[in-house]
């Protein structure tokens, strides 16, 4: 079978699966053929490149392979059940680590740490035995519908023996498990009908790796498994919390690396495998072996003997195995007050440690006083790189790495004699499929996007093979073919580009960002820039971005200058992530755009649609935007692509412009410049003025809404003062009476529901640019109402067309309320959607949030979940005759 991606295994129960959206990753896939039952799916249709597919479940199988991303996936060969094949499984991993660096510096989001409660039962639960750290496994509440999984794996522990038997690997894959068992990582169960807590056995199979130096097979256990019969039972992974991510950031640590004079690399030995695990959780980690493994029949399999086993210590293939891991490490540097410590818990990434020597430290010192800091927490230090040839003496042999000079530092090849990092292209054998095709560019392994151009000529025309429908296996015709075979060959001539590691330290450091878009995608080149009046400025590329413009995008926003626009957004995004991870502060930050337009537009309010304004609020007040010429616009190759031949020695990507070099009053002087603040200079004073001259008389209510503190009984109130003033207007004028009734109907409390609407309102009226964004108009009644894009759905005219509220009325805030008591106290995102079926309120979430749980006039029962313990009073003063020393028994 050709190497390619894998269909992902969905059931379907009488369900016609078109979308699934997967929440660890952002990804979109299109399922075009899923089968119903347990049949497993054949092949799957993808959306146009930009997006991205990785289910949720083959995401909680991966292990320290996924997390540790390795640019030689390709070496890796995969055992596994069913008709998951070994390059399927490989093909997946890589499509994983290629589309989970495609969002890096683009993601937003921010998960929380120690506020987790994950966190907190972490360290309560926390405890050191025997020598190493144990550890209790995070159980979420799906834990009581756990099935054993049993029949299941005992099935797949007859296909692993197949397996095994087919590589000729069954020896080594059970001197694993003898080691394991004298070493106390796994143990016997001797009584499988006895278990201290929940139960469960999990499937497990090898992963090979050729490229490793001291573990080439590893057994890894399948806790996403689940039985065939039982497709709704949640497996061992859905029932551990996955825990906050604690991880740094990948590009961040590389970064920092380039920022280092000097660096020393280590790994921890089997980091997984040094974390104990408490015995009361233990029995959910079974698993099952047999004593002959070579010789026992696999026909009649289900009636083999097997032997029980568990494991004492975290495995892998868990998806919370990361977080316990790095959780427990920086747990155990906290107990120490050193430098070591310090630099290692900054730059840790899973079991990978990376140590920056400073001018005047010793380097052999620090080493070894990071081995005795490991070896307190019962976890071993080796692989240690970077040292000089006068350190290496007296040092560990143990610890040192068999290749001092050929390393790699995050799957990154680092040649330390050179002081270059090595980005190597994929090499293309076959024939051309969407699946090679896909596989070929997953396997180019670029976090900090130094080669992206290169690979953006190669994803230009993935796109277009998936717009024409290709299956995955079919060969691709003569145009697509001819194409990809020339670009493949332009690859092959250079497979390995080298590009200096260190950027050397200045006191004068300067960010700027370039960015550019063409007909085809956009992106964005970061340099930093140092100058010193000795030798000038020195400037280096340290990070881009090069994306595919989706071919789904609207036409009216996939014109040049919005995705101009799109590309400074990107730079804007960029850069506030880059200013998180760099470890120095630069003294100045610009970005650059040829778009005379969109920097233009930077300087004005209002006036843009809804895509363009969003766009423009990321971009100011963050940096000065500056124009370029296309000629000294390294961002061009972000947007167009190019060879490898091109951009090697191509000092414009590397290096930035030329007059870099110059000072800056010696650079070219921009056409248009923004300043951030800036835009209040132009129509927004004018906007002020005419806001002043023009008065809008604000109503009177009839009676004053903040006396009461229930919707309901506000809204009875209003229909009562008008029955009242009815009656009035009867008695002052007999001739236009009617007839009154004393109770209330439905009818009057609409009518009272709509006034007490128009009147809020008309107190708290929506601004301009409110209005013009959510394309509000008045109706006959005067009411304000939203106009969303749902006029063509089955909803109600009040869900298509929500009437507006202002969220800093009191009105707004008793109508949530009233919502909130009326669901039984739900969520906020359960009311968000109830209040949106009739109304828009502005921030609604944050709205409804500030307002449930409000000290003045919030929910009482709700505030009672998120309140505090009494803190403990202080402690009196000792008494003296406790602390004054005298004869025995004076007191007594």
């Amino acid at each position: 079978m050709d190497e390619g991606f894998a269909t992902h295994t969905i059931y379907a129960a009488s369900v016609h699966v078109n979308v699934v959206i997967t929440e660890e990753r952002p990804c979109i896939a299109c399922f075009t053929n899923v089968k119903e039952n347990n049949d497993w799916p054949t092949k799957s249709e993808w959306p146009a490149a930009g997006t991205c597919i990785h289910s949720a479940e083959e995401k909680k199988i991966s292990n320290e392979e996924d997390i540790i991303v390795h640019s030689t996936l390709d070496q890796d060969k995969s055992i596994d059940e069913d008709n998951m094949t070994i390059n399927d499984r490989e093909a997946n991993e890589n499509l994983a680590t290629f589309f989970g660096l495609h969002s890096i510096g683009m993601d937003d989001t921010m998960l929380p740490e120690d506020k987790d409660e994950v966190m907190q039962n972490f360290k309560k639960n926390l405890t050191f035995v025997d020598g190493r750290y144990q550890i209790s496994l995070p159980f979420n509440s799906q834990i009581h519908a756990l099935p054993t999984n049993y029949r299941h794996a005992k099935m797949r522990l007859a296909t692993t023996l197949k397996k095994l038997r087919q590589l000729n690997a069954i020896d080594q894959y059970q001197a694993i498990l003898d080691d394991q068992l004298a070493k106390g990582v796994i143990e016997v169960v001797k009584n499988p009908n006895e278990s201290t807590g929940p139960v469960h056995y999990l499937p497990h199979r090898a992963v090979v790796r050729e490229d490793k130096n001291t573990t080439k097979l590893r057994i890894v256990m399948d806790a996403s498994a689940r039985p065939p019969t039982q497709r709704s039972a949640p497996s061992l992974n859905n029932c551990l919390h996955t825990g906050p991510l604690l991880l740094k950031q990948l590009v961040g640590i590389l970064l920092r690396f380039r920022l280092m004079d000097r660096v020393i690399l280590a790994d921890i030995e089997k980091a997984f495998l040094q974390l104990g695990v408490r015995e009361t959780d233990r029995d959910c980690t079974r698993f099952l072996w047999v004593n002959n493994p070579k010789d026992v029949p696999l026909e009649n399999f289900q009636y083999a003997q097997c032997i029980v086993y568990r494991f004492c210590r975290v495995s892998f293939g868990l998806t919370v195995s990361p977080f316990l891991l790095n959780a427990t490490i920086r747990e155990h540097l906290s107990l120490f007050d050193s430098p070591v410590a310090r630099t290692i818990e900054e730059n840790l990434y899973v079991d990978n440690i990376m140590i920056q020597v400073k001018e005047g430290e010793d380097a052999k010192q620090m080493c070894l006083e990071s081995i005795e800091i490991f070896q307190s927490g019962g976890m071993t230090l080796r692989e240690f790189s970077g040292l000089l040839p006068n350190e290496l003496k007296g040092f560990p042999e143990e610890n040192l790495a068999t290749d001092q000079n050929n390393v790699k530092i995050l799957g990154i090849p680092w040649t330390r004699d050179s002081d270059t990092i090595v980005l190597k292209l994929a090499k293309f054998n076959g024939k051309a499929t969407k699946r090679t095709l896909l596989s070929t560019i997953a396997k180019v392994y670029d976090p900090l996007g130094l080669v992206s151009p290169i690979v953006l000529q190669a994803k230009f025309i993935l796109q277009r093979v998936f717009e024409a429908n290709y299956k995955w296996d079919a060969p691709l015709d003569d145009k697509f073919s001819e194409e990809w075979l020339k670009l493949m060959e332009l690859w092959s001539t250079t497979s390995n580009i080298m590009i200096p590691r260190l950027i050397k330290n200045s006191p004068t450091k300067e960010l700027h960002c370039f960015t550019d878009a063409s007909g085809q995608g956009f992106g964005a080149a970061v340099y930093l820039r140092t100058f010193n009046a000795i030798n000038g400025g020195t400037t280096k590329l340290i990070f881009a971005k090069s994306l595919v413009k989706p071919a789904s995008l609207p036409h009216n926003a996939s014109t040049i200058p919005k995705l101009e626009l799109q590309a400074l957004t990107l730079g804007a995004k960029i850069i506030r992530y880059l200013q998180k991870e760099l470890i120095m502060e630069a003294n100045s930050i610009t970005l650059w755009s040829d778009s005379q337009c969109n920097i233009e537009r930077l300087k004005k309010f209002g006036k843009y649609d809804r895509f363009v304004n969003n766009r423009l609020a990321k971009i100011r007040d963050l940096c000065p935007v500056k124009h370029v010429t296309t000629e000294d616009n390294p961002a061009d190759l972000c947007s167009r692509g190019s060879t490898p031949k091109e951009l090697i020695g191509n000092g414009l990507w590397f290096r930035g412009p030329k007059w870099f070099q110059y000072k800056e009053e010696n650079w070219p002087t921009p056409l248009v410049i923004y300043q951030p603040g800036q835009e209040l200079d132009n129509e927004k004073e004018n906007d002020i003025e005419i806001q002043a001259v023009i008065e809008e008389q604000i109503p009177e209510g009839i009676i004053d809404v903040l006396r009461f503190s229930k919707y309901k009984k506000l809204i009875s109130t209003l229909a009562y003062v008008f029955k009242f003033t009815k009656k009035m207007k009867g008695l002052l004028h007999p001739e236009k009476s009617e007839i009154v009734q004393n109770e209330i109907k439905m009818k009057d409390l609409k009518e009272a529901e709509r006034y007490l609407i128009r009147s809020t309102q008309a107190r708290h009226p929506p601004p301009k640019d409110i209005i013009t964004s959510l394309k509000m108009y008045k109706t006959t009644d005067g009411t304000w109402r939203c106009r969303g894009r749902l006029d063509e759905s089955e909803l109600k005219a009040e869900a298509k067309n929500p009437i507006f509220l202002p969220r800093e009325s009191w009105v707004t805030k008793l109508l949530i309320l009233d919502l909130h008591f009326e669901n039984k106290h739900c969520g906020s995102s359960t009311l968000l959607a109830i209040l949106r079926q009739n109304y828009w309120v502005q921030r609604g979430r944050r709205t409804i949030e500030n307002t449930i749980y409000s000290n003045k006039f919030g929910c009482l029962m709700c505030r009672k979940f998120k309140l505090r313990p009494y803190s403990l009073r202080d402690f009196d003063n000792l008494p003296k005759y406790r602390i004054n020393v005298a004869r025995p028994f004076l007191h007594c």
